[in-house]
């Protein structure tokens, strides 16, 4: 068992993000290679570039609402904290 400390947060690059964007790193990739798990904040009227992920990604909206787009299709959905 490795017990770590909590890194700061990290505030998202210019080049991917508009607007204010936090990230926390949960699990890094070097600890799994074929996964990341991060916690990452958009203040209002923030977003992040299109891109996606060859193999996949899971959201777990955990508070607030916004959008996002499945499968590179242009149609988006809206998606709300339970």
């Amino acid at each position: 068992m490795e017990i770590q400390s909590k890194q700061a947060s990290v505030k998202g690059p210019a080049e991917t993000f508009t607007g204010d964007v936090w990230f926390d790193v949960v699990v890094r990739d070097r600890d799994y290679p074929r996964m990341r798990v991060n916690v990452v904040r958009f203040a209002p009227g923030a977003r992040t570039a299109w891109h996606a992920h060859p193999g996949g990604q899971t959201l777990y909206v955990t508070e607030g609402r916004g959008w996002c787009s499945p499968a590179a299709v242009k149609l988006s959905r809206y998606v709300q904290a339970m």
